[in-house]
């Protein structure tokens, strides 16, 4: 393919040139414009006719036969450094060395034209694919991706529920959590034992395996055979098909860091020191390698896991024997990563910076009072956009600023994600007012955090799957600016010894939601917002439930609600 490319450059740049020759043609030269134009079509036609074996070929050859008037200065300087002038060829590759736009092209190789032309005609050209075996293309009009979702519920009292859903990644916002959020498995994790997890996780991807395959295996995911004797039911169902012509794939996995870690067992973890899934980024702020540093320049982005690598650093986990498994499968989550833990630890730090003098957007005797006057301010915004707010008053102990050794942030047990969104809105008003007012250094760096932290959730709305490449630009944009901003203001709190923007891992994994996810989905649209309601509604109808059994009943009472919903909706014609 960069042959191709050098190919086509080269006679990008001979119609280039012919387009300058035209520009500057005296009519001295020429009497009408019209025969300088029929001139140029002339040539354009000679340079995709002439048959060369090389590129220094098809460009000798052409300045052997270009008409006169199209030897201007421009073209004749191109020319002779491809002729066998040392000196001018030496000189232009040296003044090639200095420009900026060399770096982004392909090193100079020999193409054979005739044999690309020949493999062009070829059905194979770009090689075997799978795609193509697909015997009948109408096949893909039954496919449904699936995606899975997890989490430990955590209930008051230290008791917390592992509940696994699964939905169709087809199926955008809009609708109903009940109508297309399926309940897996929900267990008690106090009660459950070490290989309880797995031994569920092994039955998920046998239901992942025979929903791919369209039919129901015959023996289960330890290849033990299926008989009278063990599982009945499933042996009277095997070989039968599940859905008739649809098939149901695997494609994509999410849930918070906690639940991901439990089901792949990463070796690279936040107590390890590479604490990245998806590369070489160490926990060591003063590493090269560390997570600290960001944007495309950065070393650990030259150490990205590939499928292999990161099988490697798994443990054994039933997911990756699933068909298909890549490392792309692994979402991560806007929610969790953005809306409840990055934006609580910057609204947080930013509060305490705006209300800590009397030169505050909220004029008070002491910072509590500030705090309240904001608070009231926060609360209308909320009301404005339509958002129960949940939030607890502003104060110093709500924002972690009087425990010792912790950094400031808001509870997410208190802050919802649409209230985070709500507030940083709100904030990059805030401090875009005041930074106007107060034009320092630090109070920019302060607005453009809320800046380009709105901006990268507006330029992802409104697009539901793929995203365009200039908005992804734009992203990766917002991203830096917001990445540098934040930096700044956090070393900035460290040079005071103040608490303040905290640095967390998951500010590293925004840069791979960024820079990794956006080129392939809408990290909005496979953010776990519907899933988490529905987390949280089977997790109430959990903490009703006697403990002995309490999956089972948690599955009846599952099953007893939706089914008589879907049932009462079929009667009144609401499908």
């Amino acid at each position: 393919m960069h042959r191709i490319r050098n190919f086509k450059l080269l006679v990008g740049s001979c119609r280039a040139l012919c387009a300058i020759a035209m520009k500057n043609a005296l009519p001295s030269k020429c009497s009408k414009a019209g025969e300088v134009y029929g001139m140029m079509e002339e040539f354009l036609e000679l340079s995709r006719r002439v048959s060369v074996q090389t590129i220094r070929g098809f460009v000798q050859a052409v300045h052997k036969r270009i008409p006169p008037i199209f030897l201007e200065k421009e073209f004749v300087d191109l020319a002779e450094c491809t002729a066998g002038n040392d000196n001018v060829q030496r000189n232009f590759r040296s003044w090639l060395r200095r420009q900026q736009w060399m770096k982004a092209l392909p090193p100079p190789t020999t193409i054979q034209v005739n044999q690309v032309n020949s493999k062009l005609s070829e059905p194979n050209f770009l090689g075997l694919h799978s795609i193509f075996l697909i015997p009948d293309w109408s096949e893909l009009n039954f496919i449904i991706p699936l995606e899975c979702h997890g989490d430990d519920a955590e209930m008051h009292k230290r008791r917390s529920f592992a509940i696994c859903t699964v939905a169709s990644a087809l199926l955008g916002p809009g609708i109903a959590t009940w109508d297309h959020k399926l309940l897996l498995s929900c267990f008690d994790n106090s009660a459950a034992g070490e290989s309880t997890a797995t031994e569920i996780d092994c039955w998920i991807c046998w239901g992942l395996v025979c929903a791919a395959a369209g039919v129901y295996l015959d023996h289960d995911w330890y290849g033990r055979p299926f008989s009278p004797d063990y599982m009945p039911d499933l042996y009277a169902k095997a070989g039968k098909q599940i859905a008739g012509p649809f098939r149901f794939v695997f494609a994509g996995h999410k849930g918070d860091q906690k639940y991901l870690h439990a089901c792949y067992k990463f070796e690279n973890y936040w107590t390890s020191e590479e604490m990245c899934r998806s590369c070489a980024a160490s926990k060591n702020g003063s590493s090269p390698m560390g997570y600290v540093h960001f944007g495309l320049g950065a070393q650990h982005r030259s150490t990205i896991y590939s499928t292999a690598d990161f099988i490697r650093k798994c443990g054994s986990t039933p997911w990756l024997a699933i068909p298909g498994f890549a490392v792309e499968r692994i979402w991560d989550d806007w929610l969790h990563i953005v809306d409840l833990a990055i934006s609580p630890d910057a609204c947080a730090s930013a509060l305490l910076e705006l209300t800590k003098s009397a030169n505050s957007p909220w004029p008070a005797r002491n910072q509590e009072l500030r705090l309240e006057l904001a608070y009231q301010e926060f609360a209308q915004a909320c009301k404005r956009e339509k958002v129960r707010n949940r939030a607890p008053p502003f104060s110093l102990k709500t924002l972690k600023s009087t425990t010792p050794g912790v950094f400031a942030t808001l509870s997410q047990k208190h802050l919802s994600g649409a209230e985070s969104v709500v507030m940083v809105k709100w904030l990059r008003s805030v401090t875009v007012l005041f930074s106007r007012a107060n034009p320092d250094r630090y109070w920019l760096n302060l607005a453009a955090i809320f800046v380009n932290l709105a901006g990268m959730r507006e330029e992802m709305s409104g697009y539901d799957c793929a995203l365009p490449a200039e908005v992804i630009r734009k992203i990766e944009t917002h991203y830096y600016l917001f990445r540098a901003s934040y930096n700044y203001c956090a070393y900035d709190a460290c040079g005071r010894s103040k608490m303040l923007f905290k640095l967390r891992p998951k500010i590293h994994r925004l840069e791979h939601l960024v820079y990794d996810q956006t080129a392939v989905t809408c990290p909005l649209r496979t953010s776990t917002y519907g899933d988490e309601d529905m987390v949280g509604r089977i997790k109430m109808s959990a903490a009703l439930c006697h403990p002995q059994g309490l999956g089972l009943q948690v599955l009846y009472r599952y099953a007893a609600y939706v089914g008589a919903r879907w049932h009462r909706k079929s009667l009144s014609n609401e499908w």
